[in-house]
């Protein structure tokens, strides 16, 4: 095999990749590399599950209204998520999906990485939010259904950490650079200020929220077991515990660019 040592191969794959967009875009287009864009799909997909979302909260809501005439504390913060998951879909279908999402960033201008990052902070605000009432609405649904004092302790304890977990990671998400337009302005290095560790916040946020989401499931199962029901009857009720629960958790920090 012919070509340059490996150590040189190493460094210009390196060189190739850290390229600005531009001279990137014209390196890649010599080389006749393919056009990748995929944001129709990702946009496509949003809208349809946001559809049958809001067709799952109209027909909640109605039926809580018109067949039981009575909303709980768990209804009013379902409107209250449905309402911000709206948001979240305006932002990919007028902001990320024509400024790149789902392309080659080698691909895009300047002023399209730029407008993407800047509608990306915003989708990154409201996906800690929208994760915070998710939470919030599970465990108070689990107040309304579970009379023992204990477990309510346990739930109003728990509903106490996840309101603090919804607030703190807010606050971060939002001053996650100083000043706060460096978050969209950074990548071009022509920027002064400073941001806090991006990667290490959507971990921390996902690590904390799956330790919340084991924890808000364990104490359903919990009660269940004390039910004086045959197996099979146990199984099936905690079977509707477990896809309650069960919902994708992306993690709002993972680059979107394909490089």
């Amino acid at each position: 095999m012919y070509g340059p040592p490996q150590s040189q191969l190493q460094k210009n794959l390196f060189t190739l990749t850290h390229l600005p967009p531009a001279s990137k875009n014209i390196t890649m287009t010599y080389c006749g590399a393919p056009l990748r864009d995929q944001a129709g799909n990702f946009d496509t997909a949003q809208i349809i599950v946001g559809i049958f979302t809001g067709l799952i909260v109209v027909t909640r809501l109605a039926f809580k209204i018109f067949v039981v005439r009575d909303l709980a504390p768990d209804d009013y913060v379902f409107f209250v998520l449905s309402l911000f998951a709206v948001p979240s879909v305006t932002f990919t279908h007028y902001g990320t999906a024509p400024n790149g999402l789902g392309r080659d960033i080698w691909t895009l201008t300047p002023q399209n990485i730029t407008d993407f990052l800047y509608w990306f902070y915003w989708q990154t605000i409201f996906y800690f939010v929208n994760m915070t009432w998710i939470k919030l609405c599970l465990v108070l649904f689990y107040l309304r259904i579970f009379p023992g004092q204990i477990v309510r302790q346990l739930l109003i304890g728990t509903l106490v950490v996840t309101a603090l977990y919804g607030v703190i990671f807010f606050f971060l998400a939002i001053f996650q650079c100083s000043p706060i337009s460096l978050f969209w302005n950074q990548w071009d290095g022509e920027h002064e200020g400073k941001c806090l560790a991006l990667n290490s916040i959507g971990w921390a946020n996902a690590a904390i929220g799956v330790v919340l989401d084991l924890w808000m499931l364990a104490i359903p199962l919990a009660e269940v077991r004390k039910l004086r029901l045959h197996w099979k009857k146990k199984a099936g009720v905690g079977m509707m515990f477990l896809l309650g629960t069960l919902y994708v958790r992306p993690d709002p920090l993972t680059p979107i660019f394909t490089f």
